[in-house]
This record gives structure tokens, C-alpha cells and sequence, in this order.
């Protein structure tokens, strides 16, 4: 780890001293933060290799920008929020307003000294940010920054891939299958991707179904409780989670539901549509015959003598008739599907419920910082849960532990992580949707680590946006 920040140190100081003066500007979007360029190593990991190349000043004069209120004669750059890194007393850290660290109470006279006199971060609407170490704050960024609650965090429809410009017009590198045609920037030469700017006005994704589906009630989060890390979650908080039944044929009957005949999860998109992973319909287990939709704890329903009464008449079995996954977009890492149900669920808010999809363009081209992830899947002690679970954790869109468009990660070390038992359920959170709050899916859950507690990776799931056509096209609206 030494010396890896001190390559960085280095490299910026080499940077600072061929540094030519240009016109700087401040950051537009309003997820990032101009800070000196050694408290974002995401970009100086970027910049490294492009050093001495002509492209090396182009994509730093994108990232360049003035610091608030100050002219420190060194180079700032305009950093995402989450990417921003710090240390104090050696000690790694997280940029929080000066009043929101709580390690300053546990501070002798002294130490609370010379941490109020540390040099900020960086200052943002007057407000200056301090280097926090708190272990907790580290872990939950949000849970010390109270500039954005997470609930508002949610909404932001910024895109969380990377930024690229071209004559002053600033937009996302996504994958070009993702970009309509009349937002592209320019094509990159570099893969399969384009520099795709959102509308002024924000419309719907250009396929025909995008409206029909859109139309139709999902999402619905009025009273959106605060996440925290690992809990369970509310009666009805999630009612769009379905879980797949794989009852042998021998037994089939309604009344007759074992913990084995449960395994992957999935999100009702529709009253007749469940989406799920395809590993969860092509595995050795077979395909699987119904959902249940309004469940919330296992074992209660299981223990239920009548199906009828209690809150077990509120959850609804409903049979497959077809399952159907990508056989042609890279099948390989296509694991993404859908079950068509034999009839249409019921719908009653806060019961059973669709997810809205990312349906418009400023949706498609945004991921947030951090998802919510829900499942009955194994807890940190290996014990599959009775009871929904939920939990926050942060996104990587790219980089070396996740290079393929279709995949997004999100976990890993000291972050929530998804279990086997969580396959085909949602990466999700609340959005800006037709106008208002609604909780979006981003991803399918499909690959990840083995061990909750000390996950060795990142966990892995598909990209919503990504096959958006391919799940319109295999719909019957």
C-alpha cells in the first residue's frame, strides 16, 4: 500500500511540475467535487499509463477544474464523490463536512488540534471537508455525509460511468448498444462504445414497447425507510420479490412447499413477467414451476395450515408456463431471463408489486453510487434467512475485477455482499422515474463470492440496461 501511494505522489508531483496553465472550470455535475489530483486515485490510475501521449492532456484538461473559494497553483480535478480518497495520520479516510465525524469526541485536546487543522479536502457551498478516519464512516460514506441522505442519494440521475466530452458537450462512455443514435457524441475507437450525451428533455428509450411498459404502475416508494447495512426488511418493503419453486413433479401441490424446493429469487416487472438469472432456469435443479409473490418470511408460510387466512393470504403462488433466455447477445455471459407466468398477479401496493425498469434515457445511462440488494439468501453465518433480507452496497461499473459491458459488480471487502441463495434477485434503488421517486432494478444478481463474511471479490450481476431491448422484444404486451 506504501508504495503504491507513493507512485501516486510522485506521478502527481511530476504532473504538477510539467503542468501547463489552461483555463479550468468548475464541475458541473453535482456528484463530484474538484480536489487536488492525488485524493482520486481512480483517475491518477487512469492518467498513469496515457503520461508523455498525446491523449494525456486532452483527458486531463476534461478533468480540470478550480477549487472553491481558493488558487492553489496545483492541479484539481473534478472527482466523483465515492472516488474521493484521504488519509490523516496515516490512517485512510473519508471527506465529510467538519461536524459530521464522530472520531472528534474520542480525540484527546491535542490530537482534536491537529485534526481541525488539517488541511481540507476540498470546500463545497462554503462548507469545508475534513479527512475522517472513523471506521464506520469509512465503511458507510453516507452514514457521515449528511449533505445527501441516501434517499435523496438515490434520486440523482448523474451517470456513474465514465466522462467524456467533445466540443464543450459532456456526456458517459457506455456500451454504444446502450446510446441512442441521436445522443451519441462520438464513437470510441477503442471498443464497442460511445460518449453518449443525456437529453435536455428526457424521454423514453427508443423501442416500441418502452411506453406500454412504462404506462403501468411499479416502484412505488412513498415512505422510504433509511438502509442500513444487513437488515431485515420490512413487511411489504419490497414487493416486487418473487421466489423461484422447484417442487418435484411427484409432490406438486400448493399446499406442499419445502425449504428445498426454494432456491434463486427474482422481480416481478409486470403482472405476468418475473425477472431472474438464467443460471437459476438452466442449473441441474431444472426449471422452476411457480414463484410466490408477497412473501416475506419462508417459514411462516411453509408452517401455514391455511394458505387462506393470516398473512399467508396475501402471498401468491402462480405457475410458469415459459422461461426464456438470450441465446444470441453473448450467450456466455448473458445471464439474465424471464418467466412468463400463466396468469396476471394481482396487484395491491405494498404486497405484490412491479419494479420500474430503466425505461428512459437519463436511466439507462446512470448507475448509482450504491444499490440495494434483497434476498433470502445465506447470511454472514452461512444460515439461509426465513425473512427478506436487505442491504446497501456500493457499485463498480469498470475496471479490472469487472471488464465485460454487461456485467456490473458491486461488494467485495468490507462492503454487503450478495450469497448463492440471492441468484436472480434485484440491484436496485430509488430513482427519478416519469417524474417521480421510484425504485429502479440496474442489475440482476448472477455471480459472486462464496463467503459473505470475507468475500474475496467482488460480486457480479447482470446490467438491466444492457438488455433492455432483448427483455421488451421477449415480452407480449
Amino acid at each position: 500500500m506504501c508504495s503504491v501511494y507513493l507512485w501516486i505522489v510522485v506521478f502527481v508531483a511530476t504532473v504538477v511540475i510539467g503542468y501547463r496553465e489552461t483555463k479550468a472550470e468548475e464541475c458541473i455535475r453535482s456528484d463530484e467535487r474538484c480536489v487536488l489530483l492525488r485524493h482520486c486515485p481512480s483517475e491518477v490510475d487512469r492518467l498513469v499509463p496515457l503520461y508523455r501521449t498525446p491523449e494525456y492532456e486532452q483527458e486531463l484538461s476534461q478533468l480540470k477544474c478550480t477549487p472553491e473559494g481558493q488558487t492553489n497553483g496545483k492541479i484539481n480535478i473534478c472527482c466523483k464523490k465515492r472516488e474521493i480518497k484521504c488519509k490523516f495520520a496515516a490512517m485512510p479516510g473519508v471527506c465529510v463536512p467538519r461536524e459530521n465525524c464522530p472520531m472528534q469526541k474520542s480525540l484527546t485536546a491535542k490530537q482534536q488540534l491537529a485534526w481541525s487543522n488539517q488541511k481540507p479536502c476540498y470546500k463545497h457551498g462554503g462548507t469545508e471537508y475534513l479527512c475522517c478516519t472513523y471506521d464506520k464512516c469509512v465503511m458507510h460514506h453516507n452514514l457521515c455525509d449528511k449533505e445527501n441522505p441516501i434517499a435523496e442519494q438515490t434520486t440523482n440521475r448523474l451517470s456513474g460511468y465514465p466522462n467524456c466530452s467533445r466540443n464543450g458537450v459532456r456526456g458517459s462512455l457506455v456500451p454504444d448498444t446502450m446510446c441512442d443514435a441521436r445522443d451519441v457524441v462520438y464513437q470510441s475507437t477503442s471498443g464497442n462504445h460511445a460518449c453518449c450525451a443525456p437529453p435536455a428533455t428526457d424521454r423514453l428509450i427508443s423501442h416500441p414497447k418502452a411506453a406500454q411498459l412504462a404506462n403501468m404502475p411499479c416502484g412505488m416508494a412513498d415512505n422510504v425507510p433509511k438502509i442500513q447495512d444487513g437488515e431485515f426488511a420490512q413487511r411489504g418493503e419490497f414487493p416486487w420479490m418473487a421466489l423461484l419453486v422447484y417442487e418435484s413433479k411427484k409432490r406438486q401441490s400448493v399446499h406442499t412447499v419445502q425449504h428445498t424446493d426454494l432456491a434463486c429469487g427474482g422481480t416481478l416487472i409486470h403482472p405476468q413477467y418475473v425477472l431472474t438469472a438464467k443460471h437459476c432456469i438452466t442449473s441441474a435443479r431444472k426449471e422452476p414451476n411457480s414463484v410466490l409473490l408477497g412473501l416475506h418470511d419462508v417459514q411462516e408460510y411453509i408452517s401455514c395450515k391455511d394458505k387462506t387466512a393470516g398473512h399467508c393470504a396475501n402471498i401468491q403462488r402462480i405457475a410458469v408456463v415459459k422461461s426464456l433466455y438470450d441465446t444470441v447477445t453473448r450467450a456466455r455471459k448473458s445471464d439474465i431471463a424471464l418467466l412468463r407466468l400463466a396468469k396476471p398477479a394481482h396487484l395491491v401496493q405494498g404486497r405484490v408489486y412491479p419494479i420500474c425498469l430503466p425505461l428512459f434515457t437519463s436511466l439507462r445511462l446512470h448507475m448509482p453510487g450504491s444499490v440495494v440488494i434483497t434476498g433470502w439468501g445465506t447470511t454472514e453465518k452461512n444460515i439461509l434467512s426465513n425473512v427478506l433480507l436487505k442491504a446497501v452496497t456500493p457499485v463498480v461499473i469498470r475496471g479490472k475485477d469487472c471488464p465485460d459491458d454487461p456485467v456490473i459488480c458491486a461488494g467485495g471487502k468490507n462492503n454487503s455482499n450478495h450469497c448463492a441463495g440471492d441468484s436472480g434477485g434485484p440491484y436496485q434503488a430509488i430513482s427519478r422515474f416519469g417524474g417521480n421517486n421510484r425504485y429502479v432494478q440496474y442489475g440482476v444478481i448472477s455471480g459472486g463470492s462464496l463467503y459473505c463474511s470475507a468475500p474475496s471479490r467482488f460480486s457480479q450481476g447482470m446490467l438491466v440496461s444492457y438488455f433492455m431491448d432483448w427483455i421488451l422484444d421477449s415480452m407480449i404486451l
